[in-house]
């Protein structure tokens, strides 16, 4: 019988650039799967945030009386330093004469009351209500009637440009609801 012998067998693979770019693919390709794609799920890092804040004058939306209506019986504490409040016939208020309130049953027109200036770096459009969708004008009811507001010019504003803000007393209007400190909302979006 022939002796059993141990036959080996040895494989030679010739190495070639072909060859060795495949065995790195595969070596990356594996190594990708086992560690992950290196994306992450979720970072959760903490900032620090300030606001600085300025009167109605001195903000990025200024907020200011119009020409002629700055000290008079409808606009009160416009300084810098607040915000301004419309006193438009209280019975308190100073007037140049002695009148005391609008006309019953009427609609008064006061034309610039407010001006509207954008002092800030980005040109914007202002309005009010809603902020996706600002509208040209608002309607408030107080005590008396309703008091309207409504941009008069163009409510989009470069840096540095105005639009004037009109106000409409009608004290012959119902009120639909009235509230203890009615107040108005202006929206600068960008």
């Amino acid at each position: 019988m022939p002796a059993q012998g141990r036959y080996t067998k040895h494989i030679i693979m010739r190495t070639n650039r072909k060859n060795v770019l495949i065995s790195l693919g595969l070596i990356v390709a594996i190594s990708g799967a086992a560690l992950g794609s290196g994306a992450f799920t979720s970072v959760e890092a903490d900032r620090g945030v300030t606001v600085n804040t300025a009167g109605d004058a001195d903000a990025f939306l200024a907020i200011t009386p119009g020409d002629g209506y700055g000290g008079n019986g409808y606009i009160s504490n416009d300084s810098s330093e607040g915000a301004m409040t419309f006193d438009l016939g209280d019975e308190d208020s100073e007037t140049n004469s002695s009148g005391q309130g609008f006309n019953q049953n009427a609609t008064t027109n006061i034309t610039s009351l407010i001006q509207l200036e954008n002092q800030g770096n980005n040109a914007i459009t202002v309005g009010f209500e809603n902020a996706d969708t600002p509208s040209n004008t608002t309607t408030v009811d107080v005590d008396q009637g309703t008091v309207t507001f409504e941009i008069e010019d163009s409510p989009d504003l470069e840096t540095g440009e105005t639009a004037n803000v009109s106000v409409s007393v009608n004290t012959s209007a119902e009120p639909t609801t009235v509230s203890d400190s009615p107040s108005v909302t202006i929206y600068a979006t960008e």
